[in-house]
């Protein structure tokens, strides 16, 4: 069992590596980060522009295509209300105008810019709704309601005990994605299997063992996450399967168990734009 630890170990540092470094081709992006960006050619040569470029938090990009000399980006076309087309123009819509002609341009004759690797980290990938994506997470607290019914072996009463434990899991997850590409908050429903190490006592296996020890287990897990601007909040659910004979006995055999979650980003922007509504 601490060979799988360790192999779903390094498949999260694995994973988190790749996200941070390999940019999506055709993925849409969002900048967290105020940035000045200078133009290029769909191959990444710069165009002879001598005017500053700056983008605002919040403006959504997506990648064209990744070049030795970094990644062309191209942004998404800046909405413009079906009132605005019957000749009723709104300051929004002559806004948003005004930022299609200068960053997006049109299908025909698209816009690029280059941003480094580096520039990269100063976004955040959005997801669209239906997105199914590998999730992988560690968490270190569950918590097992009780039963006011014991189990009796050999004469004896072995409770299910309300229990906390500090059970050290790791997580191999499925996301799909509920809500829209861009919006504020996010849901995502969660579902997998949970690698763990349990503490078990005499108490909690029928008396199967002499001593208190930790035991491996597998378990199947659904749950669910919100994130909110960077800050995440998840709740999952799942029964541990103990590997060996003491499962038989494991008096919350079947039982499922509840586990909380909080995540934050390291990296975040604040301020708003109010042009862009891309």
């Amino acid at each position: 069992m601490k060979k799988i630890l360790i192999l779903i170990a390094l498949i999260q540092a694995s994973t988190i590596v790749c996200a941070q470094d390999s940019p999506t081709v055709g993925a849409l992006y969002k900048f967290i980060s105020p940035m000045t960006l200078a133009k290029c050619d769909e191959n990444g040569k710069a165009v002879a522009d001598t005017s500053h470029h700056s983008v605002a938090i919040g403006w959504q990009f997506i990648v064209q295509k990744v070049v030795p000399k970094g990644i062309i980006i191209s942004f998404a076309q800046w909405r413009v209300s079906d009132v605005s087309a019957k000749g009723g123009e709104t300051a929004r819509d002559k806004s948003n105008k005004s930022l299609n002609d200068k960053y997006f341009g049109s299908t025909d004759v698209p816009i690029y810019f280059l941003i480094s690797a580096a520039d990269l980290k100063s976004a955040v990938r959005l997801q669209h709704a239906g997105t199914v994506s590998l999730v992988t997470g560690a968490s270190f607290i569950k918590f097992r309601p009780g039963s006011g019914k014991p189990i009796s072996k050999d004469g004896k009463d072995y409770y299910k005990n309300t229990d906390i434990s500090n059970d050290f899991t790791l997580s191999l997850l499925a996301s799909v994605k509920l809500s829209k590409a861009g919006a504020n908050t996010d849901f995502f429903g969660l579902f997998g299997v949970n690698f763990s190490s349990i503490k078990v006592t005499p108490a909690t296996s029928q008396g199967f063992l002499a001593s208190e020890t930790n035991v491996g287990s597998i378990a199947p897990t659904i749950g669910f996450e919100y994130q909110i601007d960077r800050v995440q909040f998840g709740l999952l659910s799942g029964i541990d399967v103990l590997t060996g004979d003491v499962n038989r006995y494991f008096v919350y055999r079947g039982r499922p168990w509840i586990s909380l979650g909080i995540g934050f980003s390291i990296l975040k922007g604040y301020g708003t734009s109010a042009d862009n509504k891309n």
